[in-house]
């Protein structure tokens, strides 16, 4: 789906909605309810979003059709992380389509739901992978979701640190 980005838009009536945006700089309503929908993101096969809701009461991870609104599937039945300034791994597909990360209510476990795209999206029972420790600040999973990627809080200095590696990169191929 390079060729258009999903996003949400604050509306005083309808709360969160979801916009499709195009290259062309022209943008058209997508989902629109009277629920907060938030943290789109586009299936690896650009056929399905997946995005937050609290339309049963909860937030809850669903997955909608594109573009074409049509079939919707409930992901989670026991929430998902509803944090409203931090969307930072709200939603996060595996790059083969086959899994989706998000954050359960607690903010703090990663949790992963299983799924086979196609046509019709299947989706399986959704497990824990890890709880993050108290100084992890955030967490961001490889394409394939084998790795995470933390920022870990350093709490030893009272003033700000801003810490420089330089040449990051030559360890990359040694830690693989």
């Amino acid at each position: 789906m390079s060729d258009v980005v999903a996003v949400y838009e604050q509306h005083p009536a309808t709360l969160r909605d979801i916009w499709i945006l195009s290259p062309d700089h022209s943008r058209k309503t997508f989902l629109v309810t009277a629920f907060q929908e938030r943290a789109p993101r586009f299936s690896p096969d650009g056929r399905w979003i997946a995005y937050r809701s609290d339309e049963s009461g909860e937030f809850e991870l669903y997955a909608q059709a594109f573009p074409a609104l049509g079939r919707k599937l409930r992901l989670t039945v026991n929430g998902a992380f509803s944090d409203l300034q931090n969307d930072t791994l709200a939603t996060r597909w595996r790059s083969d389509g086959r899994e989706i990360l998000y954050y359960s209510p607690d903010g703090r476990t990663l949790m992963s739901v299983p799924v086979t795209l196609g046509a019709e999206l299947t989706a399986g029972v959704p497990v824990p992978l890890f709880k993050l420790p108290p100084e992890v600040e955030q967490v961001a999973p490889s394409p394939d979701g084998q790795r995470f990627y933390a920022i870990v809080a350093n709490q030893t200095f009272s003033r700000g640190l801003i810490r420089l590696v330089r040449n990051w990169t030559e360890g990359l191929d040694e830690a693989r």
